[in-house]
């Protein structure tokens, strides 16, 4: 992990994260997206269903590691309605050797890894979808890939989708580690409304094991 490290130093931050990540991938392919692999695989699950997701519902799954909720989407969605993606090659790898285990190819999610290293959507041709989760991923991003996500949602979403993302919340930034920072609430909630999206703040109720926030971003239909 020394090499890894050092990357942050030297490299683009997805890169080094990339890099990063593929590393641990090789060790422990659930530990490599934060473990829990059971609880937070369920929790998020759980979460969705409970906010709507049906069998028919089209899903994104941002950051999608290898499958920690993935493999519980998939199997309850119907064919073709799971699309996920990640930077890291070594955690999509895991996350389609889980699937092979499971026996769930044959509902043909589309997995990919996000050579380009951004968040501008522009691998999925225009396609919208009915649910969008990013599950443990903007605690792991500069504020510049936050932004560059949500000036691109509405390539990816319809009138009626819905957006829920995790933070790790504070009352500022603050980085904790190389990959870990805290952002406000705040910051998120201005950032929509700049974008000209609605957001609601549901960290109660989703009561994350580790403390980490929930918001729902929708498109704001009717601005004032």
């Amino acid at each position: 992990m020394r090499k890894a490290k050092k990357n942050f130093d030297t490299e683009d931050y997805l890169s080094a994260y990339a890099y990063q990540t593929d590393v641990k991938a090789k060790i422990d392919s659930e530990m490599a997206v934060g473990g829990l692999w059971d609880k937070m695989g369920e929790h998020q699950f759980k979460f969705l269903l409970q906010n709507g997701l049906k069998p028919e519902s089209s899903l994104l799954d941002i950051g999608c590691g290898s499958l920690r909720g993935g493999v519980r989407f998939i199997n309850y969605l119907d064919e073709e309605k799971y699309t996920g993606f990640d930077i890291s090659k070594g955690v999509i790898q895991a996350g389609m050797e889980k699937l092979d285990e499971l026996g769930l190819g044959n509902k043909k999610p589309t997995i990919f890894v996000n050579e380009g290293k951004n968040l501008r959507f522009e691998d999925l041709d225009g396609e919208c979808f009915d649910y969008l989760l990013a599950q443990s991923v903007f605690s792991h991003l500069h504020a510049a890939h936050i932004e560059e996500c949500f000036e691109n949602l509405n390539k990816v979403m319809h009138a009626d989708s819905r957006f829920f993302f995790t933070f790790h919340p504070g009352p500022e930034f603050l980085q904790r580690s190389d990959t870990d920072f805290e952002y406000s609430p705040s910051f998120f909630i201005e950032l929509a409304e700049k974008m000209g999206y609605s957001i609601e703040d549901l960290s109660d109720e989703y009561a994350h094991p580790r403390k980490q926030g929930m918001m729902l971003v929708r498109l704001n239909l009717n601005p004032s």
